[in-house]
Parts: C-alpha cells; structure tokens; sequence
C-alpha cells in the first residue's frame, strides 16, 4: 500500500513538473513575440519619424517655391503657373 501511495505521490509530481514545462515553454514563446513585435514597433516609429521630417522639408520647399514665383507679366500669372511650379518642384526631388 506504502509504495502505490509513493508511486502516486511520484504520477502527481511528474504530472506538475510536465506542466509547469508546458506553461514555461509558451511563455518563453510569447517572450520572443514580444520581443520580435517591440523590434518591429520601434522600426516602424522610426520611418514614421523620418517620413514626418521629410513632409515638414517638403511643406517647407513648397512655401519657398510658392514664395519665389515671379511672374514677368501679372496677368499670366495664374493659379495654374503656381500648380506647374510646384508639381515641376516635385518631380525635381
């Protein structure tokens, strides 16, 4: 009777320990995940950066542009020649 309660005890300790493998091996798991989503978040947080300096550079360049049109004669310059000197300005970058 002794040894079926120690083989028990020993089913229920191995039972626990394969568990607690179990629950260990999914958190490790979800730790990389973590770890590789955090990576990728912060990559992402630095283009967003890089693309909002590069608009504020743009936005910049357009209002000098549009501060620089000199039109020879005022009555050819048009809306429409301040739209073709900015769109040639993009192209240009």
């Amino acid at each position: 009777m002794y040894i079926l309660l120690q083989f028990s005890f020993f089913l229920q300790v191995a039972s626990t320990r394969n568990n607690h493998d179990q629950a260990q091996s999914e958190l490790d798991s979800i730790r990389l995940k973590m770890l590789e989503c955090d990576s990728q978040i912060s990559s992402i947080l630095k283009e967003q950066q890089k693309l909002q300096h590069k608009l504020g550079e743009t936005k910049l360049e357009r209002k000098k542009l549009e501060n620089e049109v000199i039109c020879l004669e005022p009555s050819i310059c048009t809306v429409q020649t301040v739209t073709f000197y900015l769109c040639i300005s993009q192209f240009m970058q």
